[in-house]
């Protein structure tokens, strides 16, 4: 069995573990396919004038953001990687009560401009932004969910390690994308073994046509 076989096969077992912990995965195909139409339009209009579909979360991940967001109703969100996923936690943010807090922050200040034009252009609000260099938690109240994008995969490696430390210490739920990447995936396992950390992989609800998907990881 070569690497990319084992993969799949973490991915079945841990989607099998997954709904065991997660009840309400069991209605997710029906959820996610509520949250992909109201996203749909935003996101193919996105990848039409912003970035490259392949720069971009995809439609799955977006869908399942939405919908971990739906049943989890966090009241903050620390959404590190600017970009569609700004978008995502927005729109959840202006359709929900209480309104959640929702904190962006990107390694890039010409990205973190853009995506603030981007929100404005659709009537969002831009809401808390701050450039990764700057960044300080302590300044945040409480996120339950962290979204884990942020910026060259070197930096994201560099950075794990401190986005698990404020996940722990927050007691936040994380999403962690593009762990298609193997070289990113090893080192990222190994840190949460080394972290003791609950992890499982999204490739069964998140996997879109560039073999993209992400993880799900409890502190």
């Amino acid at each position: 069995m070569n690497k990319n076989d084992t993969d799949i096969e973490r991915g079945i077992t841990d989607f099998k573990r997954l709904k065991d912990k997660c009840p309400w995965l069991q209605d997710f195909n029906k959820q996610a396919k509520g949250s992909r139409a109201i996203l749909q339009p935003y996101w193919d209009a996105y990848i039409a004038r912003v970035s490259a579909e392949e720069m971009t979360i995809s439609i799955e991940l977006s869908a399942f953001l939405a919908v971990l967001c739906q049943i989890n109703k966090p009241a903050g969100i620390l959404d590190l990687g600017s970009g569609f996923s700004s978008m995502v936690f927005r729109l959840y943010a202006r359709d929900t009560k209480p309104q959640p807090t929702v904190w962006t922050v990107d390694d890039s200040p010409e990205w973190l401009i853009k995506t603030r034009s981007y929100l404005q252009e659709n009537g969002l609000p831009i809401g808390e932004t701050d450039v990764w260099e700057h960044f300080d938690e302590e300044k945040i109240t409480s996120p339950s969910l962290i979204f884990y994008d942020l910026g060259r995969m070197e930096l994201r490696i560099e950075a794990l390690s401190r986005v698990l430390a404020m996940a722990r210490k927050f007691n936040s739920i994380v999403v962690a994308d593009d762990f298609h990447k193997e070289f990113y995936r090893a080192h990222a396992i190994s840190s949460l073994a080394e972290k003791g950390c609950e992890h499982y992989s999204l490739r069964i609800l998140t996997e879109d046509k560039f073999s993209r998907y992400a993880e799900l990881i409890f502190p």
